[in-house]
């Protein structure tokens, strides 16, 4: 005990002792301290140094093990043996080893000596026990392995010991427990030589009982340590995962001890151990291992054995680390085909993957279709790596390598250099190597030793696993993944370029050394073995044939890999390689099956030794077989003939030549074989050619054939082979060492800026007549074209001796680029850190900064346009900001010494500009000020630095979808909604929708082509890094700044620098934004013209006071803008109290019509089929139907739209939710729609009133309502998904004038019945799967609930899908309703048709119908030709059909006419029988409109109608469960015979928009509770659905100095939240009044107004009820007893009346305490009516009276009851007199009738 310091030390016992080493090291990137044990032991009479050491040994280890351990170098191992068991003992003990059982014996030494160290470094964690018998040993294994799950590792020696284990061996494999066999063996020399101990211990028992077994020779530095590590991983994760024993056989030789030195029982020369552990752990990955403590590979299986690790926990852990990669890519190998699965599957899963996550993909042939199908593909990738600058620089932090094998060299190269580079960098580091592939029973896929991370399991649902992943983890929405992004992208760019050059360069390369080289076999013979591929690439670029391509190994396969990448998506359409064992036999019949496979034409490229290997298979394609129909399909086998075995002339054997007699035993030539005649005999058409374009002529005539041939390209020999592809690797190097020196040797010259002149005269034709120039600078993404407007508008408003001048500022426009293409090459190999490409290397930052791009601004005018002076300068946001840098640059100290162009009486114009820090000059600033500007500067700093990472990203994202992508613009419209959202821009989407939408195309052009160069400008020239005060530098009266009114932060710093300088001139643009330019580019030149030549302005502009400057929001029809030449946006409204009148209530108060329309964004996870994947397929209409999982559906979005009365007393709620592909508009174009008729709705006072009767018949009139609403708003139409909304949202909002729910009033309205029907049908819903979840069908979340009818999506996808999912959900339901969504034509019907009548489940008479079979008729389209389609179906099926698209289809060719749609439908369902129900989905029909059709079809037509959802949330779906209810009611039948409606989508969504959700009114059978529902909806509004804030109070009131009560309340904006704090002193103590208090069920003896308060469970959630004139209010709350700091109680309601609060008793002595409360509540709406005015009047009730009185009784109660339990009887009444008449006073006042004046 004791410590060491730098002055002094002071120690009384130092026996153990540790030191704590601050300084941090990296390790495996993580930084680390380091921590030094020491201890002493002191010795006694009869102790000895050994024991000693061991005692203090085993006490150190027991508080060493619980930190993580120290690196384990390996390098003072002192032989080989203990270096290897030492690494494999470690290995197994993290793989979850616990427990060895060690058999006494010489060979094991080595083990036994690292396991008797490996105990004292994990005490407690690990044991071991001697067993001197094998037989119990394993047995005791089994034991260990059946209780644990894990297995146990027995350890023998050499012999017949191993014999002795077989019986536990046997037991354990047959009951399926895991298990260890370690046996040490003599080394191979001693086998088979009779040496001693020597038995055959390979494979020593039976295959049928161990699941893996593994030789391993006796360690040495020549094998690396990585193989150890990787045996033991596997050999753990095998027995568990296969559940059985595992035996490794450990050769090992002497010495088997732990000593260095001479060699035991060898006395050769020099016999002594030789160790070099350098060398041993020189490998990949050694020192993550070494430094992390984890595993040396984590394994992840499907099915979840390996330590409980699940498919979601990998999907997780591989989203983690590319969201924390910086620099990661993708590499594709073989792609092991699923059963049934298309072959596009998981091609168009990995391409969308990569296109979503950022990563460029380093695509092999084996996934050659890849090539074509993706952009993010780095094109020619194998040559990017051959050079060394890319190989060197590349780095990646993360692979994600999809499939195995590779055929690549060069990306396996790259990964080991790579991993070993990061290891052993300064900062320190983990590159992972993540292999996510399909493996069999005991695979180990990692030939290299390198894979961190290995995932078997289907690739595409886990890639799709691992979006999702990512999504949950960066909390975003599924379409942006915006932290993802790789640096390395840029590559794909290098690889295009290059791509562009390679048929110059292969062309070029054989032209020159087959040129220069003599051909001995045959001069005429010029075609090269890259030529073919070459041509290939071509015909596959060009053809739409979707054709694949087999390839055999050797030569063939290495040209593919380095040489094809086309680019048609349709050409190629998949690649094969035998890669099993790579080798050159059965590749004719391998590609004749792949054929009959894909049953179409396919192509063969393959070598001429393969070829004669495997000639007897073409007598399969023969085209003289007698029977046609066992003929192969159509091979085109283009045979590679270079007379022998190719590949070997690359090895460094072929330079050995005749002394190896090279050419006969492994050039093996085959001139004297040929393929003509065997083609001949084999009947096989047969082509040649022998130069590049006879061959490519040959090879599109063979394809276009549909029959087998065999096309031989005869090549050059294979030694000039060898030097074309020298010579290819040579030239497209020196190209791109071209293109890279390009960038790192140009030298940073000052940028010429383009201008535009708009003036009568030509300026460089200048005359005496053009003497001034008017400078235009742009904003920021903008260019010099954004000023045409207003500068053809200031050129016939300025005089003609003005020329008018817009320039574009660097990385603008048509500036040069700063970072182009092979820059950001550059950038992402990190080749240029001192050149000024990367952003953050100051030469390039200081650069681009304001000033420096001013000064840029002024040479380019000066020395490039010929322009010496500025008189008038007017710039627009950073433009501004560059004018007002010009200005400062010219005055005379500055040190500029550059073309000065600013004048002393130089007019400025600064629209939207931020001049700096704005401040007096006399103003103190304190440090507290300081810091705060410091602060703020930071904060912006970084936002700045964050919006140019972003881009820099999104940038990097766009190049990997290509140039010409359609997506580009996707990707980038998410962040022009983030940018433009800014509180700046006026909400100017809304607003200005056309003039937005002209802005957003400007700038996509702008930032798609230069985002990188925009990205640097932003950050370089962020106002925090340039903080000069730009305005004190200006003249005041040569000033005009111009703001946008609804730019509150430029118009507050206007007004700021308007109060320094009165000569300021200052205008602010009504009803505009931060874009005034953009949005108003006349008035801005009237403006300027007016400025600059000293005009008086018609319109004079001052400034605002900054009190009021919010503006306001008037959408003006006119485009000249106003003025404001008062207050900004001052804004008044008069206000008149209400007066007695015998009007209604509602209609004196202004609630008969609404006022203000409100809205909120939701999003729920859509759950799929099986209750576990996030997200379904084949949800929609048309294409959007497919079961493909890039049309999986995982979020539902939309809108809760409401309308409230002007008090917000009466509301009405609705939901807008479009669903792609049923509705044209989305997510973004409603919202847009929504702000733009909030704001039109609430600048006018004209909104008719409702008349609630007439809306609720639903005969018209309310669609008639809303036309004049719009009419009067000023909006043409509505979306079909806001219309539904609206509507819903009035007819709740009439229900209430009519004080029913809305159930009550369509029933009595619309069906003309008195009765409410209480329950409503449903139906559940069975979506489209993906193979892969096809089996997982009948694993549904929602089982509990036993639907009668299942709706299942049927078509689309594979019959046999539809099959089985019908026979899944046969099982589980009744009546089944299959949906097709139009998948068939009549022929696919009615082969789906004859399925159902064969299935063995008897379906058909299962099928109530079948929904929309029958693809739309083509043409012209008519109701009448769709229904006689479906009838011709019916009559040859016996199947009834439902209409669905058809009714919306009809309701677009009529324009949502009702009278023409019933007309049309009168006439088209004469004499129909086979329409089984009409589908009526009110989202997209309308609520009116679907409730007329329903009607009419029950009432006209007779045919039944089922009302549906668009997977609604809560809301949209009661609104179509209300319409369902009343159209059975209208139906006129029994309940037994209604139909279920399709709304069981509520179970797919996680969470809903309702509160209880609309999930909990439906019963197991079913069944909604449809009356219990409407109620629960009147009333609601979105104050009940969103969160609450509430007002600001002090956290407490101090209490009284006489004790009293003392209490504040406030209330929020929305007047309906209301705080209250209190204080109370107490005469009694703090255990007293949290007794009494907290016994809830007593509150109404001191809350009169509480009715009732009851225990729901075991005491922590309770129910409350009150009554308030008559209205009852009920409300569930959950509390919590407190102790700390003081006792008390908190509470917060769970459903119903929303309130919170805490009461807590502060103790002031044993006999006092004083109580204090908070507590907040949302008033229900009903209060309002109740109290008018509510928002002042209940806050003062709430405060004054209910409160005060409540709190008095608390404590005269109590008392009361103190003093009976004393005895003393008379105070005990008189304290209850008291409380009774408060409690009188608090029920009259809750009884009284409604106040009508505030004044009463």
């Amino acid at each position: 005990f004791g410590y060491v310091g730098r002055s002094e030390t002071e120690i009384t016992v130092a026996l153990r002792c540790g030191l704590v080493d601050d300084q941090r090291i990296v390790n495996a990137g993580v930084s680390k301290s380091k921590v030094f044990v020491f201890a002493g032991a002191g010795l006694v009479p009869g102790s000895t140094v050994q024991g000693e050491w061991a005692e203090t040994s085993f006490k150190l280890n027991v508080v060493t093990t619980l930190f993580p351990q120290s690196p384990i170098s390996l390098l003072g191992a002192v032989n080989p043996n203990i270096a290897w068991a030492t690494a494999f003992i470690e290995e197994l003990i993290r793989c979850g080893v616990r427990q060895f059982y060690i058999c006494p014996g010489s060979r094991s030494t080595p083990f036994v000596a690292v396991i008797a160290k490996a105990l004292r470094n994990n005490v407690g964690v690990v044991t071991a026990h001697s067993v001197h018998d094998e037989r119990g040993a394993a047995f005791r294994a089994v034991g260990y392995g059946k209780r644990r799950g894990s297995p146990a590792a027995v350890i023998t020696s050499s012999g017949s010991a191993t014999a002795n284990l077989y019986p536990g061996i046997v037991e354990a494999s047959m009951d399926g427990t895991p298990m260890l066999v370690i046996t040490a063996d003599r080394p191979y020399e001693n086998r088979n030589t009779g040496a001693n101990q020597a038995v055959d211990q390979i494979k020593l028992y039976s295959s049928e009982y161990v699941r893996w077994f593994r030789d391993i020779p006796p360690p040495s530095d020549d094998v690396p340590v990585s193989v150890a590590l990787s045996d033991a991983n596997h050999a753990v994760k095998v027995a568990i995962q296969q559940r059985g024993p595992v035996h490794l056989n450990v050769q090992f030789r002497e010495n088997l001890a732990p000593d260095a030195g001479d060699i035991r029982n060898d006395d050769r020369v020099d016999s002594i151990v030789r160790f070099n552990g350098d060398r041993f752990t020189d490998v990949p990955n050694f020192l993550r291992w070494s430094n992390g403590g984890g595993q040396w590979t984590r394994t992840f299986n499907e099915n979840g054995l390996m330590h409980k690790e699940t498919f979601s926990d990998a999907a997780g852990e591989i989203a983690n680390l590319i969201l924390q990669s910086k620099r990661g890519i993708i590499v594709t190998g073989n792609l092991r085909q699923q059963p049934g699965q298309e072959i596009d599957v998981q091609i168009d899963a990995i391409a969308d993957f990569a296109e979503k996550i950022g990563f460029p993909i380093f695509a092999g042939i084996q996934s050659g279709n890849l090539r074509g199908r993706s952009t993010a593909v780095v094109p020619y990738a194998e040559h990017l790596l051959k050079h060394p600058l890319v190989s060197k620089n590349i780095k990646p932090d993360l692979i994600l390598q999809i499939g195995h094998p590779l055929i690549s060299t060069g990306i396996p190269n790259m990964i080991r250099e790579c991993i070993r580079g990061t290891e052993k960098s300064e900062v320190g580091g983990v590159c992972n190597h993540v292999l996510i592939h399909p493996h069999h029973s005991q695979e180990r896929i990692d030939p290299d030793f390198t894979i961190t991370h290995r995932v078997s399991t289907d690739i595409a649902p886990f890639l799709s696993s691992t979006l999702s992943a990512i999504e949950t983890l960066s909390d975003m929405s599924s379409n942006s993944y915006s932290s993802c992004g790789s640096n390395l992208a840029p590559l794909i760019l290098l690889g295009r370029t290059l791509g562009t050059k390679i048929p110059h360069i292969i062309d070029s390369a054989s032209t020159k050394i087959t040129s220069t080289s003599m051909n001995v076999g045959n001069a005429n013979i010029t075609l090269t073995e890259p030529q073919i591929v070459l041509a290939m690439t071509e015909f596959f670029s060009k053809s739409n044939a979707s054709i694949p391509l087999y390839i055999s190994n050797s030569m063939p396969v290495r040209d593919a890999e380095f040489f094809l990448y086309p680019d048609n998506k349709l050409g190629l359409s998949a690649t094969s390689v035998n890669r099993g064992a790579s080798g050159i036999d059965g590749i004719f019949s391998s590609a004749e099956g792949y054929a009959e496979a894909n049953e179409g034409h396919t192509m063969l490229l393959i070598g001429d030794l393969a070829a004669i290997h495997d000639i007897g298979s073409l007598h399969s394609s023969s085209t003289t077989q007698l029977n046609s129909a066992k003929r192969s399909a159509p091979l085109t086998s283009v045979v590679v003939n270079n007379d022998g075995g190719g590949i070997f002339s690359f090895l460094p054997i072929a330079q050995h030549g005749n002394d190896v007699q090279f050419e006969e035993f492994w050039g093996t030539p085959t001139n004297r074989f040929s393929f003509e005649h065997a083609a001949q005999a084999f009947g096989v058409p047969y082509r040649s050619a022998s130069s590049r374009s006879d061959f490519k002529i040959a090879l599109e005539a063979a394809l276009t054939q549909q029959e087998s041939t065999i096309l031989e390209a005869k090549v050059v020999e294979r030694n000039v082979n060898v030097k074309v592809h020298k010579e290819i690797t040579a030239q497209a190097n020196e190209y791109i060492s071209c293109s890279l020196d390009e960038v790192m040797e140009r030298k940073r010259a000052r940028q010429r800026l383009p201008i535009q002149v708009f003036s009568s005269s030509d300026l460089e034709n200048s005359n005496d007549e053009v003497d001034k120039t008017l400078l235009l600078i742009h904003g920021w993404m903008g260019d010099k074209t954004e000023w045409n407007e207003t500068a053809v508008a200031l050129t016939t408003l300025l005089p003609s001796n003005w020329s008018v001048v817009s320039i574009d500022l660097c990385g603008h426009g048509d500036a040069p680029s700063i970072v182009g293409d092979l820059e950001k090459v550059v950038k992402s190999l990190n080749l240029l850190r001192n050149s000024g490409i990367d952003s953050q290397d100051r030469t390039t930052f200081d650069k681009y900064t304001v000033d420096s791009v001013a000064q840029s601004v002024m040479h380019s005018l000066a020395d490039d346009h010929g322009i010496n002076e500025v008189h008038a300068v007017a710039g627009y946001s950073l433009g501004g900001r560059v004018a007002l840098a010009m200005n400062r640059l010219c005055q005379g100290d500055s040190e500029y010494n550059g073309p000065k162009l600013i004048r002393d009486d130089t007019k400025m114009i600064l629209l939207s500009t931020n001049p700096g820090p704005v401040s007096g000059s006399t103003e103190v600033v304190s440090s507290e000020m300081l810091r705060a500007i410091d602060n703020d500067r930071n904060k912006r700093l970084e936002s700045d630095q964050k919006l140019a990472t972003r881009m820099r990203i999104l940038s990097n994202r766009a190049d990997l979808r290509g140039v010409n992508s359609s997506s580009v613009k996707e990707l980038w419209d998410g962040f022009f909604d983030s940018w433009y959202n800014n509180p700046i821009w006026g909400d100017m989407k809304a607003r200005r929708p056309n003039v937005y939408r002209n802005m957003i195309e400007k700038r996509f052009k702008s930032i798609a082509a230069r985002a990188e160069d925009l990205a640097l400008i932003v950050e370089s020239c962020s106002p925090a890094a340039n903080m000069n005060q730009e305005w004190k530098f200006t003249n005041p009266s040569n000033v005009l700044v111009v703001t946008g009114a609804l730019d509150n932060k430029y118009s507050r710093l206007s007004i700021a620098w308007n109060k320094l300088y009165d000569g300021l001139q200052t205008v602010s643009v009504k009803n505009a934004g931060h874009a005034v330019l953009t949005e108003n580019p006349d008035f801005i030149a009237a403006q300027i013209a007016d400025f600059v030549t000293n005009r008086k302005n018609s319109l004079e502009s001052v400034h605002a006071d900054d009190s009021d400057i919010s503006g306001s929001y008037n959408i003006e029809r006119k485009m000249e803008p106003e003025v404001v030449t008062g207050n900004f946006g001052s804004a008044t409204t008069n206000s008149e109290k209400f007066k007695t009148s015998k009007k209604p209530l509602f209609e004196l108060l202004g609630r008969d019509r609404p006022a203000s329309l409100d809205f909120e964004p939701f999003s729920l996870d859509i759950i799929g089929d099986d209750g576990k994947q996030k997200g379904v397929v084949g949800i929609g209409w048309g294409d959007d139907a497919n079961a493909k999982e890039n049309n999986r559906l995982k979020k539902r979005t939309g809108f809760i739209l409401q309308i409230a009365s002007d008090d917000g007393v009466i509301v009405g709620l609705g939901e807008v939710s479009p669903l792609k592909s049923v509705h044209v508009e989305s997510f973004q174009d409603v919202e847009a729609e929504l702000k733009f008729l909030k704001k039109q709705i609430e600048s006018t006072n004209s909104i008719p009133t409702i008349d609630a009767t007439l809306v609720l018949r639903l005969k018209g009139d309310l669609k008639s309502y809303i036309a004049e609403i719009l009419e009067i708003a000023g909006v043409e139409s509505l979306s079909s998904s806001v219309m539904s909304g609206l509507e819903m949202a009035i007819i709740a909002f009439a229900s209430q004038l009519q004080k029913k729910p809305v159930l009550n009033c369509l029933t009595e309205y619309v069906a003309n019945a008195r009765s409410v029907p209480l329950m409503l049908p449903l139906s559940g819903i069975r979506t489209r799967s993906s193979i892969y979840e096809i089996s997982k069908l009948s694993d549904r979340r929602d089982q509990a609930i036993s639907y009668k009818t299942l709706k299942v999506k049927v078509g689309h996808q594979d019959i046999k899908n539809d099959l089985d999912a019908l026979s899944i959900a046969c099982q589980h339901a009744k009546w089944l309703r299959p949906d097709a969504n139009r998948a068939w034509t009549e022929a696919d019907a009615l082969n789906f048709s004859q399925h159902i009548q064969e299935s063995k489940y008897d379906l058909k008479s299962r099928i109530e119908f079948v929904e929309e079979p029958i693809q739309k008729v083509f043409g012209a389209w008519s109701l009448v030709e769709q229904i006689l389609t479906l009838e011709r179906w019916f009559n040859r099926t016996g199947i009834k059909y439902g209409l669905d698209e058809t009714i919306t289809d009809l309701l677009e060719f009529h324009n949502g006419d009702f009278d023409a749609m019933k007309s049309d439908m009168i006439g088209s369902f004469n004499h129909i029988n086979g329409c089984a129900a009409i589908i009526l989905k009110p989202s997209r029909l309308g609520i009116e409109l679907s409730m007329r059709l329903s009607k009419f079809a029950y009432q006209e037509l007779g045919v039944p109608v089922i009302f549906s959802s668009t997977f609604d949330s809560g809301i949209g779906l009661s609104y179509t469960a209300l319409l369902a209810a009343v159209s059975n009611q209208i139906s006129g039948l029994p309940s037994e015979k209604f139909l279920a409606h399709g709304i069981g989508t509520f179970s797919m969504l996680d969470g809903d928009t309702l509160y209880p959700p609309f999930g909990s009114y439906v019963n197991k059978q079913g069944t909604l509770q449809i009356s219990s529902l409407s109620r629960a909806l009147f009333g609601l509004g979105l104050d009940e659905m969103r969160g609450s804030s509430p007002p600001e109070l002090p956290d407490e009131m101090p209490v009284r100095q006489d004790g009293t009560y003392e209490a504040l309340a406030a209330t929020s904006t929305s007047g309906r939240e209301i705080s209250v704090v209190a204080s109370l002193l107490l005469p009694f103590s703090d255990d007293v009044a949290c007794a009494r208090f907290a016994d809830l069920p007593q509150a109404s003896r001191w809350s009169p107004w509480l009715s009732s308060v009851a225990y729901l469970d075991a005491g922590r959630e309770s129910e409350w009820t009150l009554n308030v004139r008559g209205v009852k209010f009920s409300w569930r709350a959950v509390s919590d007893i407190l102790e700390n700091p003081y006792k008390g109680i908190r509470w917060e309601s769970v459903s119903g009346l929303k309130n919170m609060g805490i009461v807590e008793f502060e103790p002031l002595d044993e006999a006092t305490c004083i109580m204090k409360v908070r507590m907040t509540l949302v008033s229900p709406r009903i209060l309002a009516t109740l109290f008018p005015g509510t928002s002042v009047l209940l806050e003062k009730f709430l405060q004054d009276k209910l409160l005060k009185w409540s709190l008095e009784m608390f404590r005269d109660v109590v008392k009361g009851d103190l003093a009976l339990e004393k005895g003393d009887v008379e105070l005990g009444d008189a304290l209850f007199s008291a409380a009774e008449g408060k409690a009188n006073a608090i029920e009259a006042t809750l009884s009284m009738p409604t106040i009508t004046n505030e004044d009463d």
